[in-house]
């Protein structure tokens, strides 16, 4: 009888496990459902846009179940798109967007197809100014991005830079104007340019003393002081940093105290409400993951307004005040 009934214990264990098992199987089934996980699907017309995306390419996922991770190729990924079909002239390249319904990938319009090529803003006008980069040969052509009209157009500009890669830009929002500097063509680079988006001409500045050739630097434009900061980059791996005075146009090596490692391909921005330049990462014989700042020295004709830039200066002014009570009392200063 015990033997009976340790049997009859069994069996209804092993239903029990059988039971489980389905359960977890179909929960599996449904979660790309429930989790709004992008679906794999063939074309379809009008709702899923197929993306033609190299094959060794992948998406590494959490496992929701297994806490491990799963390698999901996304070679003819299907993903559902908020817009109709698009143009064939488009481009599958695209920029995305995270919701919480899952991915949505918005097509910006057709694009001149090119990597390690350089963009800024032109505050004044709203446009996006592009230059150079590389496709299998080094580029110099001049695009502009209107985002309103969502399309780009070749500028064809007069007495373009040599083509390039590497470069870097900024746009001296006091000017109207873009400054490039540098990059790389069989050789490295040391050219100082100005592209006037109104006469829609490119000039060579030939500024005096300019930094060694080089490419993957990082500039910023410092709207408080006029002026081009440049630090870092790629011929033999540095990291001086300098400054371009559009009126003087020159250049001039700021040597200042404690500077990061050398680097390149590092990226920068200029914070303007507090006067300073944060740069954070690169590579040097590593990867990078350390953030600077640098604070520009002051012009002694003291801080000034530029055109369109609002007050971005406030809490430098405030910052300057502040320094000329404590300096009043004798205090030291940080």
């Amino acid at each position: 009888m015990n033997i009976c009934l340790h049997r009859t214990m069994k069996k209804r264990r092993m239903v029990i496990k059988s039971h489980l098992l389905m359960v977890v199987c179909l929960c599996l089934l449904l979660l790309p459902l429930s989790s709004g996980l992008p679906a794999f699907a063939s074309t379809q017309a009008g709702s899923v846009q197929t993306f033609g995306v190299p094959s060794e390419s992948e998406i590494v996922a959490p496992d929701v179940l297994g806490g491990q991770t799963m390698e999901v190729s996304i070679e003819n990924l299907a993903i559902t798109k908020a817009e109709t079909a698009l143009s064939p002239l488009q481009e599958t390249s695209a920029s995305s967007m995270l919701n919480n319904s899952g991915y949505t990938w918005q097509e910006l319009g057709i694009r001149p197809a090119r990597h390690y090529h350089a963009m800024v803003y032109d505050s004044a006008r709203g446009k996006v100014i592009l230059f150079g980069g590389f496709i299998g040969s080094y580029l110099n052509d001049t695009w502009s991005y209107d985002p309103v009209a969502n399309s780009w157009t070749n500028l064809n500009p007069a007495n373009p830079p040599s083509t390039r890669y590497g470069h870097a830009m900024v746009y001296d929002s006091a000017r109207g104007k873009v400054i490039l500097f540098g990059g790389y063509s069989g050789s490295y680079l040391n050219d100082t340019w100005s592209y006037d988006p109104v006469a829609n001409s490119w000039t060579n500045l030939n500024p005096a003393n300019p930094p060694s050739a080089r490419d993957y630097h990082a500039m910023v434009y410092d709207s408080s002081r006029g002026k081009v900061i440049l630090f870092g980059g790629y011929s033999s791996v540095s990291n001086d940093t300098w400054s371009y005075d559009p009126v003087a146009n020159s250049w001039t090596n700021l040597n200042p105290a404690n500077p990061p490692s050398t680097r390149y391909g590092h990226a920068m921005v200029y914070d303007s409400s507090r006067g300073k330049v944060i740069l954070f990462g690169g590579y040097s014989g590593s990867y990078l993951n350390d953030t600077w700042s640098y604070r520009p020295r002051l012009p002694r004709h003291g801080l000034r307004l530029l055109p369109g830039e609002g007050d971005p200066l406030r809490g430098v002014q405030q910052r300057q005040q502040r320094h000329l009570v404590l300096r009043s009392r004798g205090q030291q200063l940080d």
